[in-house]
């Protein structure tokens, strides 16, 4: 709780001191409780207080996530796509999709976790806004790819009630192009298959609108 930098939560919980201080005071809340300062120095944390612990941090962080971590409502969106058009001066867009393996110890039922580059791990997938903020989340055993989780996920199965027609996440060349999701492509592909070409000219006819 004293240290001067942040690189120690960095290190140690994989968070900056603020986001630190912010769940222990929400923890603190719920359970109506201190944790003695430097205690589990003295007298150490007995296995069944850290479980309690832990489940109390855990069930805190999925409340916070229920709150938080959630897509833009419609009255909510203008804001959304004016960040992202005074970053790179692309119109039209309300969220950023990306995925990123996360290594975890081997599971004991470990088939269908290891990710493609031969380890175990979860892939985690988010919608971010202009602010780096998260609107949305997806987990899967490492072994699915962005595709397949994009696929999966809720927010694909609803999309078209969070996104209208005119407005689209930006993803990478890990996805298929599709109809609020555009993807990175040649050009002299675009030129060579029709269904891109014909994309391509519906997104030049929308920009000059």
């Amino acid at each position: 709780m004293r240290a001067k930098k942040t690189n120690w939560f960095h290190k140690k919980l994989r968070c900056d001191k603020a986001s630190f201080l912010r769940i222990f005071k929400e923890v603190e809340a719920s359970t109506n409780r201190l944790p003695a300062s430097n205690g589990s120095k003295c007298d150490g944390v007995s296995w069944p207080r850290a479980v309690v612990y832990i489940n109390d941090t855990l069930e805190m962080l999925v409340k916070m996530a229920k709150r938080n971590v959630v897509m833009p409502r419609l009255e909510e969106l203008h804001a959304v796509e004016e960040g992202f058009e005074a970053i790179a001066g692309f119109p039209g867009v309300v969220g950023a999709l990306d995925g990123t393996l996360f290594k975890i110890p081997r599971p004991r039922d470990f088939e269908g976790w290891y990710c493609r580059k031969g380890f175990p791990a979860v892939n985690v997938q988010a919608i971010v806004d202009h602010r780096e903020a998260f609107l949305a989340l997806s987990i899967r055993a490492g072994s699915n790819n962005d595709q397949s989780l994009w696929n999966g996920s809720g927010v694909r199965k609803r999309l078209a009630t969070y996104i209208p027609l005119d407005k689209h996440l930006l993803g990478d060349a890990g996805y298929k192009l599709w109809g609020h999701l555009l993807t990175p492509f040649p050009e002299n592909e675009a030129a060579e298959d029709q269904r891109k070409r014909t994309l391509t000219i519906d997104i030049h006819a929308r920009e000059s609108r």
